[in-house]
């Protein structure tokens, strides 16, 4: 593709098809987005090169949903955080977004502290602007760092906040974060019942409103509860279910998840050969995105990893997850729909 872009009509595009940072963005909006990145990306070089940072700010914001569903969330970071430190005047709203955007970034890196701080910084500048949707999704991304840090009472008051905002709104749809949260922290705790409601609910909501990426997401996570409940023909369903729309949405971030709980899945039935080299797939994939799985997957994995390297012995559990991690994408999603 030439390199040759017309910025300000992609900033136009981008804005007609995001109008609003900090809300639910449709997968087939991400889709339309994907199909001209490299336009998107080229407009962001012209505007760093002609010194117009507020509107590669304005871009880029709006293009952070593509690089957070593909995994890329280094190069995504870096984009923000250079084209910030380059302004010198923007508006509290605009700067809200943009530290909310590098904050989940960092969140998905690992870098929780740095992200805990970006959000806070988040919620000054929506408070300042009077922005309840900023607000909304500042308080969002922080109930997700506390999740990480393992504080769930702090999760669920973050989480009741940004819910508050979204109800007196009346926004049906971006009520999924935090519902979400609050049934993810239910199932960080154990309390597979309730996690199990939660997500059942968030299910029907995103199925009713057409928020397939969060379907596929909340699949997975029952077919997680499943697992662990024991119910595991019912998670071999839900999590394959899961993945297949992951590939549909074409969303490599959720395809990860999706093969690490169908590792999951194949451990708690006993086929340790099979869930080792499901693991070492995973990993692979997690290295790649140089991503930090959410906390509850982390728990769930470990114990996935303990009971399946008991079972095989340690040399062969090391020579089947080699095995995975050599697998190719396609190759893993294959060995992973293989039931």
């Amino acid at each position: 593709m030439s390199t040759v872009v017309d910025a300000d009509e992609r900033l136009a595009r981008i804005e007609r098809l995001v109008p609003r940072p900090g809300l639910p963005v449709m997968s087939e909006v991400v889709a339309e987005i994907a199909r001209e990145a490299d336009s998107y990306v080229a407009a962001l070089d012209r505007f760093t090169r002609d010194g117009r940072a507020e509107d590669g700010l304005r871009l880029a914001v709006r293009f952070a949903p593509y690089w957070n569903a593909r995994g890329l969330f280094a190069g995504g970071r870096t984009r923000l955080l250079a084209l910030l430190e380059t302004t010198t005047e923007i508006s509290s709203t605009l700067r809200a977004q943009v530290l909310e955007q590098i904050g989940t970034m960092a969140l998905e890196q690992g870098a929780n502290e740095d992200a805990r701080s970006l959000f806070e910084e988040s919620l000054a500048a929506a408070r300042d602007a009077r922005d309840e949707i900023a607000e909304a999704a500042a308080y969002g991304g922080l109930a997700r760092c506390a999740l990480m840090a393992g504080d769930l009472d702090l999760a669920r008051r973050h989480a009741r906040a940004c819910e508050q905002i979204h109800r007196a709104r009346g926004d049906e749809l971006a009520l999924d974060q935090p519902l979400h949260i609050l049934a993810y922290a239910d199932y960080i705790a154990g309390d597979d019942e309730r996690a199990r409601a939660g997500f059942e609910v968030t299910l029907e909501l995103n199925r009713r409103l057409g928020n397939r990426r969060a379907v596929g997401r909340e699949l997975t996570n029952l077919g997680s509860v499943e697992t662990r409940a024991g119910n595991l023909a019912r998670a071999q369903q839900l999590c394959e279910e899961a993945l297949r729309l992951a590939l549909e949405v074409e969303n490599p971030l959720l395809v990860t998840y999706c093969v690490i709980n169908l590792a999951g899945v194949a451990s708690a039935q006993g086929e340790h050969a099979r869930a080792a080299r499901l693991l070492g797939a995973g990993e692979a994939m997690i290295e790649a995105a140089g991503m930090t799985l959410n906390p509850g997957t982390a728990i769930e994995y470990e114990r996935h990893v303990q009971r399946t390297r008991t079972a095989l012995g340690k040399a062969e559990c090391e020579r089947a997850v080699r095995a995975g991690r050599e697998l190719d994408r396609d190759a893993a999603i294959d060995y992973a729909l293989l039931s």
